[in-house]
């Protein structure tokens, strides 16, 4: 019985825990001067996938806002971020409305797409079909394919034949 009681204080101690985690949260996100600082967020990874982890738990619509607001830096991180942020930035764009999203979603992919390196060209379409899979908008993804089809890069092209038929 003592092992179960212990496990219950460790449990009711983690309780009270994420509820002042997520008093403090709240508590920055209506801050102000947060989104000042955000901003230098998006400057080192590290800070970026914190700040991505607490957009990840944002789950009423009234604190969405936050992630719109921020919207295009975190496609960008989906697109061309280092494999931990890219998934993390993948939850938290599919926590998003899927009306919302499907009237900003292409016009951010392709404002990155269009401003990426030919270096890195590949694999921000690469990361593209991934996150379109990931969120579920098969129609994008196809219209997206048929666009890598006529892509002048070969590696982009060959997207089509990896990812339509699936």
């Amino acid at each position: 019985m003592d092992a179960r009681n212990n496990t219950y204080d460790k449990w009711e101690d983690f309780k009270r825990t994420q509820q002042k985690l997520i008093g403090k949260r709240n508590q920055l996100i209506i801050d102000s001067s947060f989104r000042e600082l955000v901003n230098d967020f998006f400057k080192k990874p590290s800070e970026t996938s914190e700040f991505l982890t607490l957009c990840s738990g944002l789950i009423h619509l009234a604190d969405h806002e936050i992630i719109k607001f921020y919207f295009p830096e975190i496609v960008e991180i989906a697109l061309l971020g280092n494999p931990t942020n890219i998934s993390i930035a993948r939850i938290v764009i599919k926590i998003l409305d899927n009306d919302w999203l499907k009237n900003h979603l292409d016009i951010n992919i392709y404002l990155v797409l269009n401003k990426v390196e030919s270096d890195d060209e590949e694999w921000a379409y690469r990361r593209t079909v991934e996150l379109l899979k990931y969120i579920g908008f098969d129609l994008i993804l196809k219209t997206f394919l048929e666009k890598c089809k006529a892509h002048p890069n070969p590696e982009i092209v060959s997207l089509y034949d990896d990812y339509f038929s699936e």
